[in-house]
């Protein structure tokens, strides 16, 4: 067994590092204050008061460019209109200047990530207000990162407006708590995904994470082309590779490395894990990236050298699932003593909704919330995806009372 890489004391507190990277000022990279309207909506900027007659000669030019995303909306300061990618001068003018991002590459890129749960109305429409409660809760756990439009974040079912406002209001939020975050961009199809990516760029996330095309699987070849197209769309982003068990082409450490030596804004990974054979190969061809294990298994993976864990144990209660990666850091053995009880928990009583009762993975993922009681964002599932019945909430909290009381919260 390899000792685990650990992350920088900056990262472990929550400073983390930002890419340096200058943008052209077309390319929207700044931080988010008031971004509170989706990339569908229309918006009409308000005229300001000119400081001086060389700022009022830029209202209409302000005005001009609005459409093609050039100007962005600020929060604060003297100016309520600024151009992307510039900063105002005492003179009125505005000079070039560099944007810190939140881009993080793949050694920072570690620990207790928490999965964003959407919440549905009974008319099936989106409850931003749950799922924006759902994003405070996270945050006050102190996780690692948030991710959203993953498997239990629906992607697959929502709306390109419903992408957009569930995205903006996860980076609105992360960015005023200082917390990485990173959006899924993932779709079936390769040009809706790209065209979701590039709407993202201007919230700047830590990183995207991506599918492949998933309609017919994807040769090596066809991979790399896809993975250079969407680098491409978002320079200095990250690509973080959702490969799933139940993905068209589940591939190899090996081919994951083929990837990344190909497409290096490649910068980690999500998988299944595997065995020692597997964890082996890790270490051989992709020990470079992060590479995330699943949450339940998550001990093994950090004394194996994995980086953590988009995480289904974050589903059951991120602040739990984060007080576990922190042991693991001191106390392997111990941690590796919960997740015994966790595996139990989640082989025997959970992953047996997917293998024997066919469920969406994504509604085992509202179960486990429910059992964990943190989050009010329900059962349901959207059409066609069947929910698991609420009962099973009530029938399965004491057993996971019982053997994993550190990720359930005591029924009032």
């Amino acid at each position: 067994m390899v000792s685990a890489r650990r992350a920088s004391p900056e990262v472990m507190s929550g400073r983390y590092p930002r890419n340096n990277g200058t943008r052209d000022h077309h390319q929207v990279v700044s931080s988010i204050e008031l971004l509170s309207v989706c990339f569908h909506s229309t918006l009409s900027f308000p005229l300001v008061k000119a400081r001086d007659a060389h700022f009022f000669a830029l209202q209409q030019d302000i005005e001009a460019k609005q459409a093609d995303g050039t100007y962005q909306l600020l929060g604060s300061g003297d100016f309520s209109l600024q151009p992307l990618g510039m900063r105002g001068k005492s003179d009125g003018t505005y000079r070039s200047e560099p944007h810190n991002m939140n881009a993080l590459d793949a050694d920072a890129i570690r620990g207790n990530w928490a999965t964003l749960l959407l919440a549905w109305n009974e008319d099936e429409s989106l409850d931003l207000h749950r799922v924006g409660e759902a994003i405070d809760r996270m945050i006050s756990f102190g996780v690692d990162g948030i991710y959203s439009c993953g498997t239990a974040g629906e992607f697959h079912t929502l709306t390109e407006p419903e992408f957009d406002a569930v995205s903006t209001l996860l980076a609105t939020r992360c960015e005023q708590a200082h917390v990485p975050f990173q959006i899924g961009v993932s779709h079936m199809s390769a040009q809706l995904s790209r065209e979701r990516l590039k709407r993202v760029v201007a919230l700047a996330p830590s990183a995207v994470q991506v599918i492949l095309p998933d309609w017919y699987p994807v040769t090596l070849e066809e991979a790399i082309a896809f993975l250079h197209g969407m680098a491409e769309s978002a320079p200095g982003i990250g690509l973080v590779l959702y490969n799933p068990p139940h993905a068209k082409r589940v591939l190899s450490p090996e081919e994951i490395g083929v990837l990344s030596r190909s497409v290096p804004s490649l910068v980690g990974v999500k998988t299944a894990g595997g065995d020692e054979v597997w964890y082996e190969a890790m270490r051989k061809h992709i020990e470079h990236l992060s590479v995330f294990v699943p949450g339940h298994r998550l001990a093994t993976g950090v004394g194996e050298g994995a980086s953590g864990a988009y995480s289904n144990a974050a589903c059951l209660h991120p602040g739990a699932a984060q007080a576990w990666y922190r042991q693991m850091q001191t106390d392997l053995d111990g941690a590796l003593e919960v997740e015994s009880r966790l595996c139990e928990f989640i082989v025997g009583h959970i992953v047996p909704f997917i293998t024997e009762g066919g469920y969406c993975p994504g509604a085992c993922d509202r179960l486990l919330a429910g059992i964990g009681g943190w989050a009010d964002v329900g059962y349901r599932m959207r059409w066609p995806y069947r929910a698991i019945p609420e009962h099973e909430v009530e029938r399965l909290r004491p057993i996971a009372q019982s053997l994993i009381p550190e990720f359930v919260t005591p029924s009032p």
